[in-house]
């Protein structure tokens, strides 16, 4: 299982990346316990611009989506929801689910 977290806070980044790796590989997702186990990797990024750039070469299985992204640089950054709205328009496919959370 492939997850992309995008995450502009680093210690709630690896923080998220560490409970989705305990939790599906420790739940053997997708597969019968042993050899044919799933391993999930997350990748993560720091800001939409990075996952965009990822996202023409890479697909995920789980996209983890800070709604209120943030960058010093720029009066209105990119947030998780411009980038489900431009993942929507280009893949009319893909279901949404939306959740409010802190950790």
């Amino acid at each position: 299982m492939r997850i992309a977290i995008v995450e502009d806070h680093p210690a709630e980044r690896k923080l998220i990346a560490t409970m989705c790796a305990e939790y599906f590989n420790g739940r053997n997702v997708g597969a019968t316990a042993g050899r044919n186990a799933m391993q999930t990797v997350c990748d993560v990024f720091p800001d939409a611009k990075s996952f965009i750039e990822s996202w023409k070469n890479s697909r995920y299985d789980l996209l983890l989506l800070d709604c209120y992204l943030s960058d010093e640089n720029l009066p209105h950054a990119t947030t998780g929801l411009d980038i489900a709205r431009l993942l929507r328009d280009r893949l009319h496919h893909v279901q949404h689910r939306f959740r409010g959370a802190r950790l």
